[in-house]
């Protein structure tokens, strides 16, 4: 059998089973909040594709090439309201016994899956990997990935003895607000980000938007501008923190966040918190919290090849110059009657 990318079926329940455990998540969120099994998410979706409502796609890979058993999977997940979708499980892991091949999996994999987005109108797909993992990083460059932003993961094992009362006054996000959030982003992501993560006519994805399992918004909004924006996600394992706060009011990164640490409650389970590499106020502010580095990982991107549906034209013959239409049967017999 050709080592060929498909998607994943009934017959490769085996293969993901097998694999599942040896495998490389990639979206250490998803993992915290609302973890799940892939098999699981893979019998999920490839059920759920029967009334229309797939988001995940599984594809595998299993077969030889070169005398090499190649044997492995992929997961895909679109974004709900874009045009995008996001790697978030491969497997095996690179440097796997269970595959020494892995390499080439990996490439057959995801050269599949970012085919399979184009062809479903995804324009871009991203991925998060560990930094210093040469070896992943250098896989998902040969099929086109590029790297375009840093992301640092914070955690915080137990929530202060005391919150003290809440500082800054937050409110549930309005649609209202997505303009002066929007502004928040632009004003501290550089250019290259932007140029990324801005979709035409959209904007910025906004955090906490496009994930199954919502989470809490929140806005600081001062003489009727946006200054903060706060998205908790709560799970399984931990609680995720996002936080943007203006460059102009970097003095009060703690407070919106101790704020934002009130409206959890009282919870045995971590709070994690990712901020990007351009945001050192808000490292420094998490620091200065007690959270802990956790975890450093780049953020790739690779732009699909969308195939583009031009409309049939319907063409009409056009007699050359000079040349009569042939008479049918209706003009004949008008031509007759009009004679007699």
């Amino acid at each position: 059998m050709p080592a060929v990318g498909r998607a994943f079926g009934l017959r490769d329940v085996p293969l993901v089973y097998s694999l599942q455990r040896s495998g490389a998540p990639l979206d250490l969120e998803s993992a915290i909040v609302e973890p799940m099994r892939p098999l699981t998410t893979a019998m999920r979706n490839y059920f759920s594709q029967m009334v229309g409502q797939q988001r995940q796609m599984t594809y595998v890979v299993r077969g030889q090439r070169d005398g090499q058993k190649l044997r492995g999977f992929v997961q895909i997940r679109a974004r709900l309201t874009r045009p995008e979708a996001d790697i978030v499980f491969l497997a095996p892991s690179l440097g796997s016994r269970r595959n020494s091949a892995s390499r080439d999996v990996w490439e057959e994999l995801l050269s599949h899956a970012c085919q399979q987005a184009g062809m479903q109108q995804r324009q871009r797909v991203f991925a998060k990997l560990r930094a210093g993992d040469s070896d992943s990083i250098e896989a998902f460059r040969r099929v086109g990935f590029t790297i375009y932003a840093q992301e640092m993961v914070y955690r915080l094992d137990h929530l202060p003895a005391a919150v003290p009362p809440t500082l800054l006054s937050l409110r549930p996000y309005e649609t209202r607000d997505n303009w002066g959030i929007q502004r928040l982003f632009c004003h501290a992501a550089p250019r290259g980000v932007q140029q990324v993560e801005c979709q035409s006519g959209q904007g910025w994805a906004l955090p906490g938007v496009s994930l199954e399992r919502r989470a809490q918004r929140l806005v600081w909004e001062v003489a009727s501008e946006v200054r903060g924006y706060v998205s908790l996600r709560r799970g399984v394992h931990g609680h995720w923190l996002r936080v943007l706060i203006d460059h102009d009011d970097r003095e009060n990164a703690e407070a919106l966040i101790l704020t934002a640490l009130a409206q959890i409650g009282p919870s045995v389970r971590p709070v994690y918190s990712s901020v990007r590499g351009y945001e050192p106020d808000l490292q420094y502010a998490l620091q200065h919290l007690g959270f802990r580095q956790q975890a450093e990982q780049l953020l790739l991107v690779k732009t699909t090849v969308v195939p583009i549906k031009e409309p049939v034209l319907a063409w009409l013959p056009v007699p050359e110059r000079g040349v009569e239409a042939a008479p049918t049967t209706s003009r004949l017999h008008s031509s007759l009657d009009q004679q007699g």
